[in-house]
């Protein structure tokens, strides 16, 4: 039996799979690593951590088989990170991480710089896209960036560099970069250039299905990877997660609920941003507001989240009209407005802590209804969509979000690792396991549970969606004063 090992290295964590040539997922592993922010706004990894995780992965999957049987590894990564490397080979700075928000000037400037609508300037122009954040490097750490030799611009890119020595990325990633053109497929030069950046620090751009290298004697010794495994190139985390969810067929809607989340149609060359604070807002959620279900869980042995969602059950359909907005890192999708702040509004005297926790779940809802909102008015109907991430564990959750999006939620098995399991499908193309994405997907992927929307629940939320959005409106104008 041969196998694939697939990296889904996400904000907060990297999970890690390990595939049989015929699709079974055979053992799976997920880690932690620390996030720093040693300013507002500044967000920030060390890339050793994504590295260490990587290398604990490979020998926790390869437990019991023989290392050599593993004939590829593949990756998916966020979009985008920026991570500035040194001519030994190690990095200079910590990892600027797509949440971080420090460059709003330098994304204004890199938009002012572009000659005419490219393919790079497509979309938002902000901190979070790892090209602007090099730009940041570049005026504000002038020293860093003059010995800069090496520029990855992802978790995954970093180790993939440790592992050949080469800066690459699959051309999705590059474009989230702001550097590279979407039509030409390419690196918009004309724009680095002009901003004095030079071409030698952009990675090279390739297919996801690439093969760029095999593993080393030296580094399988550390990685717990055998000499000769193949390293496929990869893409986002966000690709990642669509294919394994099975997202590879025209009018097919995949929706992501990760630590952040988004929702794309696939063939619609409009689609949106992910939102910013999904899963992070009910990670922040067990943080402040959660202690005493922390202590709960402890007590009784269970997964804190499944005793934090059974406390929400417990409130009314709209949470006695408590309302929140997940703005903790400012916010992307329909928005596109990094200054937003989350918020609570609507407590009353009724409202109590049931009501807080099952606002949050609702709120997340609302600002992924958002995409529906704007597919459907593109044309797209959703009325069956496909959801991924760790959210997907619950089917409370996915019954509040059936109900406020007025649509049949669909979840696949494996769903928390869909992210690998579109590494897997990816690996499987690239060593000749699988024709084409049709034929691994039919491998790999296989649908778990169908949520259908409550009617009555529905028109409670139909009601509430208004004023969510009057509530961001009305909260716009303030959100400048508290930048």
């Amino acid at each position: 039996m041969k196998y694939i090992i697939a990296h889904d290295f996400g904000t907060s964590s990297l999970k890690s799979a390990i595939f049989s040539e015929d699709g079974e997922l055979r053992f799976s592993v997920g880690s932690d690593y620390p996030t720093y922010r040693p300013r507002d706004g500044w967000v920030e990894q060390d890339a050793q951590d994504w590295w260490n995780a990587f290398c604990d992965h490979n020998k926790k999957l390869t437990a019991g088989i023989d290392p050599k049987d593993v004939v590829c590894v593949s990756f998916d990564g966020t979009t985008a990170d920026s991570v500035c490397i040194g001519a030994d080979g190690e990095p200079l700075y910590r990892a600027m991480i797509w949440q971080d928000r420090r460059a709003q000037e330098e994304g204004q400037e890199v938009k002012a710089a572009l000659t005419e609508q490219t393919g790079a300037g497509r979309g938002f122009m902000g901190p979070g896209r790892s090209g602007i954040m090099l730009y940041w490097i570049k005026k504000n750490e002038p020293a860093v960036f003059a010995q800069t030799k090496t520029w990855v611009v992802n978790n995954a890119a970093y180790v993939i560099y440790k592992l050949t020595g080469k800066s690459v990325c699959d051309r999705q990633v590059g474009w989230a970069s702001a550097f590279a053109d979407a039509d030409k497929k390419d690196w918009t030069y004309d724009l680095v250039d002009k901003l004095g950046i030079p071409r030698s620090l952009l990675p090279e751009l390739h297919d996801s299905t690439d093969i760029i290298g095999e593993v080393t004697e030296e580094v399988g010794k550390a990685s717990g990877l055998a000499a000769g495994t193949k390293i496929v190139v990869g893409t986002g985390d966000g690709e990642s997660v669509d294919l394994g969810a099975g997202f590879i067929y025209d009018g097919a809607v995949a929706m992501t609920c990760g630590t952040s989340g988004g929702m794309s149609v696939f063939g619609n060359p409009k689609n949106l941003p992910g939102t910013s604070a999904t899963g992070a807002s009910m990670e922040w959620l067990r943080k402040t507001i959660c202690t005493e279900e922390e202590r709960e869980a402890k007590e009784t042995g269970k997964d804190v989240f499944e005793v934090i969602i059974g406390k929400a059950q417990k409130a009314p359909v709209g949470s006695h009209g408590v309302v929140y907005h997940p703005y903790l890192a400012g916010e992307r999708g329909v928005r596109m407005n990094m200054k937003a702040r989350a918020s609570f509004t609507g407590i009353s005297s009724q409202a109590n802590r049931e009501d807080i926790i099952r606002s949050v779940i609702e709120g997340i809802g609302f600002s992924l209804n958002g995409h529906v909102v704007r597919y459907r008015a593109d044309g797209y109907p959703v009325k069956r969509i496909t959801a991924t991430g760790g959210m997907t564990k619950s089917p409370f959750v996915m019954q509040v979000f059936a109900d406020i999006m007025d649509a049949e939620i669909v979840t696949v098995k494996n769903s928390a690792w869909c992210g690998c399991t579109g590494g897997a499908i990816l690996g499987s193309i690239a060593v000749g396991f699988s024709k084409d994405l049709k034929d691994a997907a039919a491998k790999f992927v296989h649908v778990d549970t169908v949520t259908a929307p409550n009617p009555e629940n529905q028109k409670v939320y139909a009601q509430m969606l208004p004023l969510f959005e009057e509530i961001y409106e009305a909260q716009k104008p303030l959100y400048e004063k508290m930048s």
